[in-house]
């Protein structure tokens, strides 16, 4: 095969990586990318990193498995299909669900710590960086976080306080500055995400 164009996507928690990512999808074919997600990455809740109260804290660099990652991310270069099962961060109300992902001319690698590490920074051909505002991450993590992973309110809080801020400080936000282009989404950004959509797809023409 080709060697893939890497696209790399980073931002902070709730700062619309997900959106990002799912408006691509629904313009661009499995021919012509392959979308990854970090989140499909996380270890099982008994391997994850506790913080001084005992609470597992997946805002870390150490609540992934990247040698899974890596091992993908190898077969994918090999031409194989890799199938796996969506993380549902031991939500038990969350519906079993598997993630195929097949090999593609353009990579879409989207996560918290992509850029931080190293290895899967250096694959990127390009890194984008998503910005957004303190408060509108606060609000779209309550959200998330109570509909999709079954956390209450002071779960959320929580987490957010001692975890996810302190996360983004060091591990994130360093890395805005290496970011090829930061995009600010702190209003509706569809339009943005549809021109990328067209680099996407006109990058798939030339490999």
């Amino acid at each position: 095969m080709n060697k893939p164009y890497i696209i790399g996507v980073c931002g902070g928690t709730a700062s619309g990586k997900t959106y990002f990512l799912d408006r691509l999808k629904q313009q661009v074919s499995a021919e012509e990318a392959v979308f990854i997600s970090l989140d499909n990455y996380y270890r099982p809740k008994a391997e994850q990193p506790l913080d001084d109260n005992n609470i597992p804290n997946y805002d870390t660099p150490d609540s992934i498995n990247w040698a899974l990652l890596e091992n993908t991310l190898d077969r994918l270069g090999k031409g194989e299909t890799v199938r796996m099962k969506k993380y549902t961060f031991n939500n038990p109300l969350a519906p079993e669900e598997w993630v195929e992902l097949k090999p593609a001319p353009v990579w879409v690698i989207e996560g918290l710590f992509s850029m931080q590490q190293l290895t899967i920074r250096e694959r990127f051909d390009i890194s984008l960086f998503i910005d957004t505002e303190e408060h509108l991450k606060i609000f779209r993590r309550i959200e998330r976080d109570h509909a999709e992973r079954g956390y209450d309110l002071k779960d959320v809080a929580y987490r957010y306080l001692h975890h996810a801020i302190p996360a983004y400080k060091e591990y994130v936000l360093p890395y805005r500055a290496l970011a090829h282009v930061v995009i600010p989404n702190n209003v509706d950004i569809g339009p943005v995400v549809d021109l990328w959509a067209i680099f996407i797809r006109d990058k798939a023409k030339l490999s």
